[in-house]
């Protein structure tokens, strides 16, 4: 998944219990990660946060198991 170009913040729980969630690249424009955003994405192996992510709230990558990069 490729998070669109005009949103600037992934709110709390957006992506929660998503299990078949293997790769997500965050563009640009987003500058926050919400609580629990990515929570139990346990298939989730790659994510690719930019330099323009300032706030990444507490448990965003709870139980993400899989996650490498």
């Amino acid at each position: 998944i490729v998070i669109p170009k005009n949103i600037t913040k992934i709110g709390d729980y957006a992506f929660s219990g998503c299990s078949s969630l293997k790769e997500i690249t965050i563009t640009n424009s987003v500058t926050e990660i919400g609580e629990w955003a990515f929570e139990e994405c346990s298939s989730l192996k790659n994510i690719t946060i930019p330099n323009t992510v300032t706030k990444i709230d507490s448990s965003a990558f709870e139980g993400c198991t899989s996650l490498t990069n």
